[in-house]
């Protein structure tokens, strides 16, 4: 096969055949080859974070962020690598979307999902003490109304509002050392993304 030897410029030479032109170096633009991660809790209020921004190849000579909720939506003003939570992101899944650049161009390439996006319970209608206000006598609590899917209840009964030591059901009989005090409970709901309580209103006093 001839070998060619470049002498200068835009010339190429073998023997006595000579050979001009242009030499055009092809653009390669970044070309995604694995996708980005992303991590974090799902949690409403923590932070997500770009893990890694995928495999490019060529290699971007840098990467720019945007992130995104369910159904492709973007963000607005969520350009950083990482990205907190907010309330308009309750019950949404969310990606993030990176954009690798180098001197030929750009391309962009989507993340993993995470969420849906989890607050824990709100407190809607305060939990009720009701029974009898008697020495002995039995008081019940209810569970109160609350938002964001509780999965489950805890009880502290409370006693002028310090909590009585083993009291933790939902009802409640009182004792000699409950005579004279006001009664009420905190009913405490839980869900994957935390726990919250409310208290009830209070009854008495105990005779």
């Amino acid at each position: 096969m001839p070998q060619y030897k470049r002498m200068k410029g835009n010339v190429l030479v073998r023997g006595d055949l000579f050979l001009t032109g242009t030499i055009t170096r092809l653009a390669q633009p970044p070309v995604n080859v694995t996708r980005p991660t992303i991590s974090g809790s799902s949690n409403l209020g923590s932070t997500l974070e770009v893990l890694n921004p995928g495999e490019w190849d060529p290699i971007p000579t840098g990467f720019t962020y945007q992130w995104m909720q369910t159904g492709g939506s973007e963000i607005s003003g969520a350009t950083s690598i990482t990205y907190t939570t907010v309330t308009a992101d309750e019950n949404a899944l969310i990606s993030c979307v990176v954009t690798g650049t180098n001197a030929d161009g750009s391309a962009s390439a989507p993340s993993n999902s995470l969420g849906p996006i989890l607050a824990p319970p709100a407190n809607a209608v305060a939990p009720v003490v009701s029974g009898s206000i008697t020495l002995g006598g039995v008081l019940n609590v209810t569970n109160g109304t609350w938002t964001n899917a509780p999965t489950s209840y805890g009880y502290q009964w409370l006693r002028d509002g310090t909590a009585i030591p083993g009291a933790n059901a939902a009802s409640y009989t009182t004792v000699a050392a409950d005579e004279t005090t006001m009664i009420s409970c905190t009913v405490t709901a839980t869900n994957a993304a935390g726990s919250v309580g409310a208290t009830s209103n209070a009854v008495g006093p105990i005779t």
